[in-house]
């Protein structure tokens, strides 16, 4: 399934609160708004008291998420703040630009930068970090705000180079190793980003999103278990953050633990009960345990909260078919397709349904030929999946022959991806059925899905 860049998904996921200017009269900070620290040396502790032990930060390279308030003190998703040090988002571009105007500086101009970031205003955004970094070019902040701008706008080769060179003016500056490992995620190398992590952890190790990001990296690398163990000290460090969880539990469903994954999906959704791929999972753990009723129900709320999210289709469809209700899934694939028209899985899927159905009303054989080759050629004919629906379809109208050669192909393809013993039986069952001039019927339609950190 399609999703967006990495970087669109993990730099700055802001939502702000109000749209009050800063010349409005004071109104209090309450839990869920962004704020942002208004000095340099504006200090983060462990507790809210100005004597607990100071937490290793970064003042002016991020948006703080108020976790809660103690009095004069904020819980931010980086440790306790003292509320005089902090702007709220919707009135920080205007704080910084008075400001800049009073007394120019790479602290405010950095600070201008990632506010006019969080309300996706870039350009802008661009223009401050390269004032950061005209008043001075020794300072790291500027290059790691250019490196935020250019990393929105999905040009991660420049992004990357501005963070090194942030590291390089300052080796100790934590968020530039953080974000550079995201862009090793965006370019493949979750080697790289486990590195950059490591090095973040070592420099500030109360802080959460360097275990986060060390803990999806892994994921990538099927190091499951060292995934677990960092994000669960991410939680440890901002048990508040309901994404961690969400990864957490993606994570335990691929070890097999199931009520563990369920136990930290509904923690996630507790914590964020509006983001949709967190109902999307539930109801996957749903349907892994034949709950077809309370897999729809969180599906059905996952596409309310998100109508363009293509996975909520994707298994809406699944469980369409998996009840039988054929026309239900086709409708789902068809939005699906509407919503990404480059989404192979789909055109397969819908492939398989018109060449495999058990009901031979719902069959035909033709249709499926047409979108199974969609779906072969958007893959390049390179993967099983798509090409098995291929085989599928010839089967269906008859030609056999055909139908041989393709499921030859997919058997081939399984081979050199290492797949399971069971997958690659199951394929040569349906060699043999082609061989002996016989259609496939299915009961059940796979459905792959993505479900990526969004």
């Amino acid at each position: 399934m399609r999703s967006r860049p990495l970087h669109m998904l993990l730099f700055f996921a802001i939502t702000f609160v109000g749209q009050a200017s800063y010349a409005d009269e004071e109104s209090e900070i309450v839990v869920g708004q962004t704020v942002m620290p208004v000095k340099r040396d504006a200090a983060m502790h462990s507790a809210p008291s100005p004597n607990a032990p100071p937490l290793t930060w970064w003042p002016g390279t991020c948006v703080l998420t108020v976790r809660g308030v103690t009095g004069e003190w904020l819980r931010t998703d980086r440790g306790w703040i003292i509320k005089s040090d902090v702007v709220r988002c919707d009135r920080a571009i205007a704080f910084f630009t008075d400001e800049i105007a009073r007394s120019p500086s790479v602290f405010a101009s950095s600070s201008r930068c990632v506010a006019r970031m969080a309300a996706n205003k870039r350009r802008p955004a661009l223009d401050d970090a390269r004032d950061a970094i005209r008043l001075d070019g020794s300072d790291a902040l500027g290059f790691y705000c250019r490196g935020l701008t250019a990393a929105r706008a999905g040009d991660i080769g420049t992004a990357s180079a501005d963070f090194r060179r942030a590291t390089a003016l300052d080796e100790s500056f934590g968020p530039a190793y953080v974000d550079n490992a995201k862009t090793s995620l965006e370019k493949g190398d979750p080697r790289a980003a486990v590195a950059d992590c490591d090095e973040a952890v070592r420099l500030a190790p109360s802080w959460a999103e360097p275990y986060f990001m060390r803990g999806f990296a892994r994921e990538q690398m099927r190091s499951h278990q060292e995934a677990v163990v960092d994000l669960t000290e991410s939680i440890r460090r901002d048990d508040l953050n309901g994404e961690a969880y969400r990864l957490r539990a993606i994570v335990r469903r691929k070890l097999g633990e199931r009520e563990e994954a369920m136990r930290d999906i509904n923690e996630s959704i507790k914590r964020s009960p509006k983001f949709a791929q967190s109902y999307l999972l539930r109801a996957l753990l749903w349907r892994d345990d034949g709950n077809k009723g309370r897999a729809t129900d969180d599906a059905r709320t996952a596409v309310r909260l998100a109508p363009d999210l293509e996975d909520g289709h994707g298994l809406l469809a699944a469980l369409a078919y998996d009840g039988a209700d054929y026309d239900g899934a086709m409708r789902e694939f068809d939005n699906v397709i509407r919503l990404n028209p480059q989404c192979a899985m789909a055109y397969t899927a819908r492939a398989m349904i018109w060449a495999t159905c058990p009901d031979a009303s719902r069959r035909d054989g033709e249709k499926a030929l047409v979108s199974a080759n969609i779906g072969c050629n958007l893959s390049n004919f390179q993967k099983p999946q798509h090409v098995d629906a291929l085989a599928a379809a010839y089967a269906e109208v008859g030609d056999f022959a055909s139908a041989v050669k393709w499921q030859r192909r997919v058997v081939e393809l399984l081979a050199a991806e290492g797949a399971s013993r069971a997958s690659r039986a199951e394929q040569r069952d349906a060699l043999q059925l082609y061989r002996k001039a016989r259609p496939l019927r299915l009961k059940r339609v796979e459905f792959v899905f993505s479900m990526k950190v969004e």
